[in-house]
């Protein structure tokens, strides 16, 4: 769950458009981007294993009539791009 914390923390701070940023209650990575992300947190996770992890968790959003099992499709500018995409503990809950 340390990983949980670094994430939500990173998205909240460093919000780049397009590639990292909160939207309904969800962290949100460019898929494509995720494996930099981890490189600069040297959380010891793959991005394999930190989506496994997630979806396990029941942290993870999926695209659920999408064949991506560990992404989710957000229409950002003309197109859709696939997100590592997870949910933000609510006020008052805390990040184990």
């Amino acid at each position: 769950m340390q990983a949980y914390q670094a994430l939500c923390e990173y998205v909240a701070e460093y919000e780049e458009p397009g590639r990292v940023f909160v939207r309904d209650d969800y962290g949100n990575i460019l898929s494509s981007y995720l494996e930099c992300v981890l490189k600069r947190l040297e959380l010891g996770f793959t991005r394999l294993e930190l989506q496994k992890n997630f979806k396990a968790w029941g942290l993870l959003r999926t695209s659920a009539k999408a064949g991506h099992v560990y992404a989710y499709a957000i229409k950002t500018g003309s197109a859709n791009n696939w997100f590592f995409s997870f949910r933000l503990p609510k006020n008052g809950e805390v990040a184990a």
